[in-house]
């Protein structure tokens, strides 16, 4: 888990970097068992607390495509 930054330290960076998206793809959920696991809604609740962009959290096989428009999110059917 120290390896990892907290929600609201990485909204700090997309908010200093001003990305066209700011994106999740690596998220950690574990828990040393005294605490709940935090959800991916809660970790978009902290990243919001210290910025206010464009955000994704990232589902497995979601494709994200960079263009100089900008970026699109291609998710997979359910």
């Amino acid at each position: 888990m120290a390896h990892h930054i907290e929600p609201e330290d990485a909204g700090r960076v997309f908010a200093a970097t001003r990305p066209k998206l700011a994106a999740f793809t690596h998220v950690v959920t574990l828990t040393n068992g005294r605490i709940s696991p935090v959800t991916l809604d809660e970790i978009v609740e902290r990243t919001r607390k210290t910025y206010d962009g464009p955000l994704v959290v990232g589902v497995d096989q979601m494709v994200l495509i960079a263009t100089r428009e900008g970026v699109r999110v291609e998710r997979p059917a359910p």
